[in-house]
């Protein structure tokens, strides 16, 4: 009959240790099924710890550093009003406050004759005999509080019970860093996603492979999106027309590799309202080298776009405005040279007649200038070396200089000028040439540089030069004067160069700092 006995507390034992691995297999895995319920896992330790121990209470304390007290902050068996409420002494005279200052457990089966604790009021109000104790945390990670296991009935327990409840204490503190974790991933998740909703500009979330997944409030509203799920299962280069999918396509490819792609490109609203959007696509890495998401910056630039476009479309229809104007005063002057040319058949004194034909002439020179500006490519705007090479050709075609064994070369820098520099150049340019060719001989070179404060127009011939006595800025020749005006030079503005044994002739004019153009 003994031995019957004996087996029998054999085989419970043995049954109650099968229990108790039961018990912590299935608090693991109930731990890994509901790690953002914290609660719900304190509470399932204070019941697991009292069925594996066949005890009547059970508690999980949380231990308060700034009161130095301790939390019941889950708990089994304990009457209404205790867990999250009733509070614990945190020293070292308490079970719970030695076993979490030494980090040793606390086996106490006598608490009425117990010489080491003061028993605390709760476990006499419950009629507590006998508590086990042990620490819940770790060193690295850091002391969450006590499991602790009280019973009423006056039992031992023993150190397979603190393999049992250090387990399930090691198991809760596992849950509670796994916890802790998602808690800081989700502050910073919410801390991004608030950032993102703070964002004026249309940000969207991608895959690798280029698929939406969020996009701000600020982008629905800009996109005209009704409903986010307006966007599922949609790639992101289908917002686009498929002349800009060269550009997005260039964007999502520097940022697969990691790198920052942008542009700037049309592309409506989901209602069809047309806007203009300049764009940055980044990459979102994780711990590998390839990007885990995607991100598109969308900063709307409609309005910006339209004032270039309006912009442009003002210079287009003043350069048209121009061109009219230079045509009609071209016709203007053909009429008025016409006319003088009348006036000089019919006069009798050949003086007369020789100023009347030069003044023609430079009627035609001046309407020439008006032709090349409105032929040009803007009138806002020239090339100086294109404009004066067909103004000359022009020039030298009326004047029929290839049958007379006449040329003219032109050598230039690239140099851009605007309207209001262009034509006093060419005048000047026409009038020293045309002098050149009355007065000098062989080929006249024309040589046009930048100079301090403007442009130097140097024209020379192979002819003997000018007398000695000649003074250009005594000149009363009408050509003289005329270059004198246009240049706004002051006494510097025409000047004879006696140093070469031929005709040689500069001008200044004073013009803006000329830009750098292409060379023709």
């Amino acid at each position: 009959m003994k031995f019957s006995h004996e087996l029998e507390a054999i085989r419970a034992f043995h049954g109650m240790r099968v229990r108790q691995l039961q018990l912590v297999t299935e608090l693991g895995l109930f731990a890994m099924r509901s790690p953002e319920s914290l609660q719900a896992i304190l509470d399932q330790v204070s019941k697991v710890a009292a069925e594996g121990l066949q005890s009547s209470h059970a508690k999980v304390l949380e231990h308060l550093p700034h009161e130095s007290v301790f939390l019941v902050r889950a708990g089994y068996g304990w009457k209404p009003g205790v867990v999250g409420k009733a509070k614990l002494e945190g020293g070292i005279e308490s079970p719970a406050g030695y076993a979490f200052l030494t980090g040793k457990p606390v086996i106490s089966n006598h608490l009425g004759h117990e010489s080491r604790f003061r028993t605390p009021p709760l476990l006499l109000e419950h009629g507590i005999q006998s508590a086990i104790n042990v620490l819940i945390g770790s060193e690295a990670a850091g002391h969450f509080g006590v499991l602790e296991v009280d019973n009423t009935d006056r039992g031992d327990f023993n150190e397979q019970d603190i393999f049992f409840l250090q387990a399930l204490a090691n198991t809760l503190a596992g849950a509670l860093e796994l916890h802790k974790h998602q808690e800081e991933l989700r502050r910073k998740e919410a801390f991004v996603q608030s950032m993102l909703e703070a964002s004026p500009d249309s940000i969207i979330i991608l895959s690798p492979e280029g698929m939406v997944l969020a996009m701000n409030r600020s982008g629905l509203q800009a996109m005209e999106v009704d409903h986010p799920t307006m966007l599922q299962d949609k790639s992101w280069e289908s917002f686009w027309p498929d002349e800009e999918l060269a550009k997005v396509q260039q964007a999502l490819a520097a940022a697969r590799a990691g790198e920052t792609g942008r542009f700037e490109g049309f592309r409506p609203t989901f209602k069809g309202t047309p806007k203009w959007w300049d764009v940055v696509v980044a990459p979102i890495m994780a711990d590998g080298a390839k990007p885990v998401q995607l991100i598109s910056i969308g900063r709307e630039i409609t309005e910006r776009v339209k004032a270039a476009e309006a912009k442009d479309q003002l210079l287009r229809d003043k350069d048209l405005l121009m061109r009219e104007v230079h045509h009609r005063v071209k016709n203007s002057l053909q009429l008025v040279q016409t006319l003088l040319h009348l006036q000089s058949r019919s006069a009798t004194h050949p003086e007369v007649r020789q100023q009347i034909d030069e003044a023609a002439g430079r009627i035609m020179t001046i309407g020439m200038v008006h032709q090349r500006l409105y032929q040009g490519g803007s009138v806002a705007e020239s090339d100086a070396g294109l404009y004066l090479r067909t103004l000359l050709d022009d020039m030298a075609g009326i004047l029929g200089l290839s049958e007379q064994g006449r040329e003219i070369d032109l050598q230039v820098e690239p140099i851009s000028l605007p309207a209001d520099s262009i034509s006093p150049l060419g005048l000047i340019t026409t009038e020293l040439v045309t002098n050149a060719l009355k007065y000098g001989k062989g080929r006249v070179v024309v040589r046009v540089q930048r100079a301090e404060g403007g442009l130097e127009i140097i024209v020379e011939d192979e002819g003997p030069g000018f007398a000695e006595d000649f003074d250009v800025l005594q000149s009363r020749g009408l050509g003289m004067r005329l270059v004198s005006a246009l240049a706004r030079s002051g006494d510097a503005s025409i000047r004879i160069d006696r140093t070469v044994p031929f005709g040689r002739i500069i001008a200044k004019l004073s013009t803006p700092a000329p830009a750098s153009g292409k060379d023709h």
